[in-house]
């Protein structure tokens, strides 16, 4: 359990605010050097989704060193045995399918809250069918991409429970089974990129339905909160330091 914020409350701490002013949910935390922290409350989803794009954009330009790879004139057959470059595009591939399919949980976490609902459904299609209509959307599978990301969640479910068929596999056509494989295709980025359509049409949707929803709202609030912890304070900047030596240095008979 994290270490007691000590929050407490002092209305003499309170600052006035306009009737319709903005308000911002924030978090606060203990950091056992620092005191107390806050931050505000962000739409999770849109790290996940930048995080996911990053990762594309490095397996593209891992793809691009592939050509330099040389083949085997025996056998016609293009031979990677750089470990290193063999690991970049497994975790560059990883955590481009991780990343799109957190983007996809957050985004449900979103409906559900705002929609003050409980999603019921376990699995990532499940929870996307219950939130999109809670939230009167259209469903999955009218929407663009959407095979393409069926193709991306098979495979992320493979990376979270990896067993000796979906780790190597050398039936013929069975290939796309294993995600390292599946990364250093050409399957990988392209249905990344088909999950990225069906992604954005499910926020463009879900974006134009929450401005449907928002309304002015009246909310009770704990005005004059403060944390009894101590904080660290900020250390003084070189430059401050050095102005300092400067002025002790002038000064001195």
């Amino acid at each position: 359990m994290g270490k007691d914020q000590q929050l407490r409350n002092d209305p003499t701490r309170a600052r006035e605010h306009a009737a319709g002013a903005p308000v911002n949910v924030i978090q606060v935390l203990t950091h056992s050097q620092l005191g107390a922290i806050s931050y505000f409350w962000p739409r999770h989803w849109m790290f996940h989704a930048h995080a996911a794009e990053a990762a594309a954009s490095q397996l593209a330009g891992l793809h691009q060193r592939l050509v330099s790879f040389p083949v085997n004139t025996t056998n016609a057959i293009r031979s990677v045995e750089d470990m290193a470059y063999i690991g970049a595009v497994y975790v560059a591939g990883e955590r481009m399918v991780v990343e799109a399919v957190l983007t996809l949980q957050h985004l449900c976490e979103e409906i559900e809250r705002t929609l003050k609902i409980r999603l019921q459904e376990s699995t990532l299609s499940g929870r996307l069918r219950e939130a999109l209509n809670a939230a009167a959307l259209a469903g999955l599978t009218q929407r663009p991409g959407y095979a393409k990301y069926v193709e991306l969640a098979e495979i992320r479910d493979a990376i979270e429970h990896p067993k000796e068929m979906n780790t190597y596999n050398g039936a013929p056509g069975q290939w796309d089974r294993v995600p390292l494989a599946w990364f250093l295709s050409e399957r990988g980025l392209a249905a990344f990129q088909g999950c990225s359509q069906f992604i954005k049409s499910i926020v463009e949707d879900w974006e134009t339905r929450s401005q449907e929803l928002a309304a002015p709202a009246e909310l009770t609030l704990e005005r004059g909160v403060f944390s009894e912890r101590q904080f660290k304070k900020e250390p003084r900047k070189y430059s401050e330091i050095v102005w300092l030596l400067e002025v002790s240095v002038q000064v001195r008979p």
